[in-house]
């Protein structure tokens, strides 16, 4: 079952608070909720604002025991991130998903590609950079940490 990110409305509403409530509902008056697994794509657009992290956490505790929670996309997407800085900023962001992880969760970069002239800092390949940009090394170098 695919959930929406936690958000607000310009009026401090939650924006898909409707659509995730009929999303648990369904998964939880369901005969057997052992076959379901949440989708959470989980965008960081503005990297001076705190970030709703918990929000992983609030999921799981609404969801059945042991439902597996699979992020399969997620990324800094915020144009004021100095080019150098992206790099780490996306790696400080990927890291602070996991930390909200568990066992038998899933996380995915979205791997990016680009070809715009601007060498846009966002994407993992580019041809500017000859193939992968200097996020994506970032991110292939953090996920090949995790498992050393």
């Amino acid at each position: 079952m695919i959930f929406a990110p936690a958000k607000k409305t310009r009026l401090g509403a939650d924006r898909y608070a409707g659509w995730n409530e009929h999303m648990l509902d369904y998964v939880n008056n369901h005969q057997d909720p052992s076959r379901f697994g949440a989708v959470l794509h989980l965008y960081q657009k503005d990297y001076t604002q705190p970030y709703d992290y918990d929000q992983i956490d609030r999921l799981r505790e609404s969801l059945p025991p042991h439902t597996p929670i699979a992020v399969t996309e997620l990324g800094v997407l915020d144009e004021a991130v100095p080019l150098e800085d992206h790099p780490s900023e996306s790696v400080r962001h990927i890291n602070a998903v996991i930390s909200h992880l568990q066992k038998g969760d899933y996380v995915m970069d979205q791997v990016l590609y680009h070809n715009y002239k601007n060498g846009n800092p966002m994407a993992d390949t580019h041809p500017v950079y000859g193939g992968i940009s200097p996020k994506g090394k970032a991110v292939v170098n953090y996920y090949n940490r995790l498992f050393d």
